[in-house]
């Protein structure tokens, strides 16, 4: 009892000597009783039951297992391209110890882990210029209902989210240390990332002009403009290890379809998009549009010879598709691809995320993307009067939280960086922007809260 005694006092002793571990502390015991509820709560199997594109993920992890290849357990004579790796092999490591529904609640537990480590990095990004904000910064991210809600679920979204805030967390290191290793560690991290998810692939493009950017710091002899050339240079190197990191990938995949991709779900992405300005444009359901889609590509086919798509492989019938893809989004009215888009945009930054929660929990009614999705719901704007006047009390005020957390993190953001972009860190500031443009762009039409 003594030395259970003394250990306790010299924990504590050890939590309250410094104010921030002071706070981290309790912070961690207030992350792991909030989502020790929710999972207690949570309907059973819920992390894979409702999970977007789980079998994107669980179905390759479980080829490699039964066959020893990268295949989906239900085609195990066709090698797997849709999907990325990384995330895939993560689960196939968890089946291998545990049995299905312990390896889920295992991987979500690691998830929960990587969400609370993106909020350290995102505390010490921040601490270099706005001390007195780092750890309110950590607390808004680690509570943030979006992330709690995707952290609870099996898909990548935060393994990725990690590895984002992770490399610019490199990238703004070398702003302030000029070390070439973060910039190598940078190009690192977004490799991974791309094997996480293809959308962090052309990331690593920023950072030649990230770093250049960075280098640009006046000293009393002026602009070292050697300086500069030094952070281009490790830039590119960082893009040329992400080029050699991938390659393997991309050369199994042109061995095995005969198309040079790093996953062949591109055509797939274009359409998605694609489909949210036709059910929109059509005032139609996007299982509607995406019926009336898949007719288009099949009058394609013909016209190129193509009888049936069991002539094709994956690839070449996913190469189609973003064919036609372009082509449909070439005859749409352009006020609803403006119009599409606008709202994208609005979803990806202010979405709030409840739904996810909702599902886990079991709460009753219907969000905006199943209206949207089913019950033929598809202006632009005519979902949301529809959600609001059928959505039960409780959901609705899970919305109200979960939007108002999106809402105020994303002034406070609006208030940093233009803070940041009249501040000698301007630089920083500039780095940020880029890194938000090219994550709206490559979400286009498609955004939503959990991107």
């Amino acid at each position: 009892q003594t030395q259970e005694g003394s250990l306790l006092s010299d924990v504590c002793r050890w939590a309250t000597e410094d104010r921030t571990r002071f706070w981290q502390m309790v912070m961690l015991a207030a992350f792991i009783a909030v989502n020790g509820l929710i999972a207690i709560a949570a309907l059973p199997d819920a992390s894979i039951r409702f999970a977007a594109d789980n079998l994107n993920y669980v179905s390759p992890a479980k080829g490699m297992l039964a066959f020893g290849e990268f295949v989906r357990i239900d085609r195990p004579g066709i090698p797997e391209t849709f999907s990325s790796p990384l995330y895939p092999v993560l689960l196939a490591g968890h089946f291998l110890l545990f049995d299905d529904r312990t390896a889920f609640g295992v991987v979500v537990f690691l998830q929960l882990g990587m969400l609370f480590v993106t909020g350290v990095l995102a505390r010490r990004i921040i601490a270099p210029y706005v001390p007195k904000a780092a750890l309110f910064v950590q607390a808004f991210v680690v509570f943030n209902p979006n992330a709690i809600g995707n952290a609870h679920l099996i898909q990548t979204d935060t393994l990725f989210t990690l590895l984002v805030i992770l490399a610019v967390y490199y990238l703004l290191d070398y702003g302030r240390t000029f070390r070439l290793r973060t910039l190598i560690l940078c190009g690192l991290v977004c490799a991974v990332a791309a094997y996480c998810r293809p959308a962090g692939l052309y990331m690593v493009f920023v950072v030649p002009i990230a770093a250049g950017l960075l280098s640009l710091r006046r000293s009393p002899e002026g602009v070292s403009w050697r300086q500069v050339g030094q952070g281009l240079l490790g830039g590119s190197a960082a893009v040329l290890l992400v080029a050699i990191l991938v390659s393997p990938w991309v050369y199994r995949n042109y061995v095995v379809t005969g198309v040079p991709a790093f996953t062949t779900n591109t055509g797939y992405y274009v359409r998605d998009n694609v489909l949210q300005v036709m059910a929109r444009a059509n005032n139609q359901s996007i299982n509607r549009a995406a019926t009336d889609f898949r007719a288009k590509v099949d009058v394609y086919l013909r016209t190129q010879g193509v009888a049936s798509r069991d002539e094709l492989n994956d690839a070449e019938i996913r190469k189609a598709t973003g064919t036609v893809a372009f082509q449909v989004l070439s005859e749409l009215p352009l006020i609803d691809v403006v119009s599409v888009g606008i709202r994208s945009q609005l979803e990806l930054y202010l979405g709030g995320g409840a739904g996810n929660i909702k599902e886990i929990l079991g709460v009753e009614g219907e969000g905006m993307h199943v209206l949207e999705h089913f019950h033929g719901v598809g202006g632009a704007w005519s979902s949301i009067p529809a959600f609001l006047s059928s959505a039960p009390l409780p959901y609705f005020a899970m919305v109200v939280v979960a939007l108002g957390w999106a809402f105020i993190g994303r002034c406070l953001g609006l208030v940093g960086l233009s803070t940041l972009l009249r501040s000698p860190h301007w630089r920083v500031g500039l780095t940020i922007v880029f890194l938000l443009v090219y994550f709206s762009a490559i979400y286009g039409w498609l955004g939503t809260s959990r991107f």
